[in-house]
C-alpha cells in the first residue's frame, strides 16, 4: 500500500516548511508531492534545495510542480493528484501538518477495512497560542 501526501501552497513558505517536515517525519513511508501556485516568496528555491539535500542523503526526494501563475486551490489539488503515484492520497494544505503517525494510522484503518475507498483522519485546530 503506497501513500502520497499532496501539499498545495501559495506564498506561505514558513508554513510550508512545517508541512513538508511533518510529511517527511511520518512513521509510514510516503511520497511527497508539492504543488506551488506560482509563489514569489522563495518557495521554489527552498523546495529544490530541500529535495537535493534529501537525495544527497540517500533519502526520498520531493516531487515538485510549479504553476506559472495562481490557478486556484482546486486546480493545484488536481495537479497534485495527477502527479501522485500512491494508491492512497492524503491532501495537506501548506498551513496544516501531520502527526508523526498519521499515515501509519490511516494504513492500519485501511488494512482493517480492505474494501474502503476513502479514508480520513481526525484533525485538531491549532491557533497561534498552540
Amino acid at each position: 500500500m503506497k501513500f502520497s501526501v499532496v501539499i498545495t501552497t501559495y506564498n506561505r513558505l514558513d508554513l510550508l516548511k512545517r508541512a513538508i517536515e511533518s510529511a517527511l517525519a511520518q512513521t509510514f513511508p510516503c511520497e511527497i508531492v508539492i504543488v506551488d501556485n506560482g509563489s514569489s516568496d522563495g518557495t521554489e528555491d527552498y523546495v529544490q534545495e530541500r529535495s537535493e539535500a534529501l537525495t544527497r542523503a540517500g533519502e526520498q526526494s520531493l516531487v515538485y510542480h510549479r504553476n506559472s501563475d495562481n490557478r486556484g486551490h482546486s486546480k493545484a489539488v488536481n495537479k497534485g493528484v495527477e502527479l501522485a503515484t500512491g494508491d492512497w492520497i492524503k491532501l495537506l494544505d501548506d498551513d496544516d501538518y501531520l502527526a508523526r503517525n498519521c499515515i501509519e494510522e490511516m494504513a492500519n484503518a485501511i488494512a482493517l477495512h480492505p474494501k474502503a475507498v476513502i479514508c480520513s483522519c481526525q484533525s485538531a485546530q491549532v491557533d497561534t497560542l498552540g
